[in-house]
């Protein structure tokens, strides 16, 4: 992984001289061009929709980059499927944002201790957290980093009041209620296809590349957790928001199916390179 600077500790350097990097730009260019021209020909999209649909396109390519660091088409076949996922329901922006950053810190990619900057945006992630049951998880999640990840730093009690400070503010503007739960086939058949997808992802994965801040070689049990949590977002989703929350961060699936085929192919191919 080459190194990337920021000034904040959970943003990533973007270097345009990487075919991958320049892939995600085109990528999100031409998506906002098309879901644009969809709203400009037919009502299905409006153009606030047109702008978050094609973040979450960009987003997607994010995630896949944090779900397998090694591997640069998996961010490609993972944006490619979000985009496409775009036209089944228009995406929770502010969801897959939070998705996105809680899979960061979990993956341990930037290497890097939280400075001022990420106050705000570990607000956002208790923000888009908090909103909506199904997604608490994410927020407990990044809870669970800012209290025990090593590379924090020295804001920790800081970043932990500005999660708990959005998630309470997303709660309260987004009525994020306690609603009922209904079980169904297609959510139970949602929930377990996960879990297998998200099995195979963590059984298979591997790493071989160095954080961003070049501290350090990336740790396998980190990158494997960091699937488990898409998992349980993605569950979670299907569980207590149903099936119109799934298809909503559906960026996330998207990087779950992308990330565990490229590491069981991989897998499967070992024993003949041998």
């Amino acid at each position: 992984m080459a190194s990337n600077r920021s000034a904040a500790g959970l943003t990533r350097g973007f270097n345009l001289q990487r075919l991958s990097n320049r892939i995600a730009v085109f990528g999100w260019l031409s998506s906002f061009v098309l879901f644009l021209g969809i709203a400009v020909v037919w009502d299905w999209m409006s153009y606030p929709q047109t702008v978050t649909s094609s973040a979450v396109v960009f987003m997607g390519w994010a995630i896949g980059r944090e779900l397998d660091p090694d591997r640069p088409h998996v961010a490609t076949a993972t944006m490619a499927l979000a985009l496409g996922l775009v036209f089944v329901s228009i995406p929770a922006g502010i969801v897959v944002y939070s998705s996105l950053m809680a899979l960061r810190m979990v993956s341990g990619t930037t290497g890097r201790a939280l400075a001022e900057i990420d106050l705000v945006l570990v607000a956002a992630v208790g923000f888009g957290s908090g909103g909506t049951i199904w997604a608490w998880p994410i927020g407990l999640v990044a809870f669970a980093w800012l209290k025990t990840a090593p590379e924090v730093g020295r804001l920790r009690w800081f970043a932990i009041g500005a999660l708990g400070g959005g998630f309470a503010v997303g709660w309260y503007l987004q009525d994020g209620s306690l609603g009922r739960i209904d079980i169904t086939l297609e959510t139970v058949v949602i929930m377990v296809g996960a879990a297998v997808v998200t099995a195979i992802g963590v059984l298979s994965a591997s790493v071989t590349g160095r954080n961003d801040a070049r501290s350090g070689l990336l740790d396998l049990r980190r990158l494997r957790l960091s699937r488990i949590a898409a998992g349980l977002f993605v569950a979670a989703a299907a569980l207590a928001g149903g099936t119109d929350a799934f298809w909503q961060i559906g960026a996330v699936s998207a990087g779950i199916i992308a990330s565990a085929a490229a590491s069981a192919g991989r897998a499967l191919r070992r024993p003949s390179d041998q």
